[in-house]
């Protein structure tokens, strides 16, 4: 799952999210309500990844979007509004 796909995802299933980056960790942190995550990794895309798997331990990560495909090429991706 890339980190757009990973943002869609969050976003459709209502979480505020934001990402920074610090020294070598990137961390995602969201918030929906009382529900509060906080991921960390050594990417970009892994921070995302644990994200979602956070969110959807809570049973908050909306699903994948019809046809979508974790290994679509970057440049095939159109941008998130």
């Amino acid at each position: 799952m890339t980190p757009n796909e990973a943002l869609d995802r969050l976003h459709r299933a209502g979480w505020s999210v934001g990402e920074t980056r610090a020294g070598r960790t990137w961390l995602v942190c969201e918030g929906k309500g009382r529900n509060r995550i906080q991921a960390e990794g050594r990417t970009q895309a892994e921070a995302w990844r644990r994200a979602c798997e956070q969110a959807s331990a809570v049973g908050r990560l909306a699903p994948c979007r019809p046809g979508g495909d974790d290994h679509e090429p970057a440049a095939r991706r159109l941008p998130l509004p």
